[in-house]
């Protein structure tokens, strides 16, 4: 970073793009809260940073912080894209806050922001890991385009909210869909193995690996 810093401290005229560039660089070198200092010292900050600097608390685990700054990024009238919004939901999913959580699917709905497979997804993680899975199964269901990390959100979610029956009817379906399960869709079928005692059920699904 100090070569950059270096030509960033003689620039004249530091545009977005520069100040971005020095955000994001500490923030992938993890030092999230010097990154901080320098967002807070940006004359303008687009969706494209603010997003960044949200993102940045999730990769250390700090999701109070990108749910805060994610309301200030509210009341300085940026509107979030697709990619910020998924960002907020895992925030709202890593800390079991549906409330908020309920807020942004009104947001999505209100503002048309693009529901694509990504938000679908992080959609149902967060319903799953907020305990509300019917809310997740209504997602699911009128989601057009499913991919494995859809199906394996709805079948660990079941799962662990001992909806074993569930989980392993919705695993069925994914393999009948041609959808190549991984290690984590099966530790949402072994818990719910787990949960009914169906042993035979899972030794022959893993023969399909």
């Amino acid at each position: 970073m100090g070569f950059a810093l270096e030509i960033f401290g003689n620039m004249k005229n530091k545009d977005v793009i520069s100040w971005t560039d020095i955000v994001s660089g500490y923030i992938n070198r993890g030092q999230v809260d010097i990154a901080r200092q320098y967002f807070a010292q940006m004359p303008k900050r687009d969706y494209v940073l603010w997003t960044a600097m949200i993102d940045g608390y999730l990769r250390v685990n700090r999701f109070r912080e990108a749910l805060t700054l994610f309301r200030e990024m509210q009341t300085s009238n940026i509107r979030p894209d697709e990619f910020t919004i998924v960002r907020i939901l895992t925030a709202c999913a890593n800390l079991g806050a549906l409330e908020p959580g309920e807020w942004i699917k009104t947001y999505i709905d209100k503002n048309k922001v693009k529901n694509d497979i990504f938000v679908g997804n992080a959609l149902i993680d967060m319903y799953c890991k907020c305990g509300d899975v019917e809310k997740a199964q209504r997602v699911f269901r009128k989601m057009l385009r499913k991919d494995k990390f859809t199906w394996t959100a709805m079948i660990v979610g079941l799962a662990i909210s001992d909806h074993g029956d569930k989980a392993l009817d919705m695993f069925s379906h994914m393999l009948r869909a041609s959808i190549r399960p991984d290690e984590v869709t099966y530790v949402g079928v072994l818990s719910a193995c787990t949960h009914n005692g169906n042993e035979t059920f899972v030794i022959n699904s893993c023969n399909l690996r």
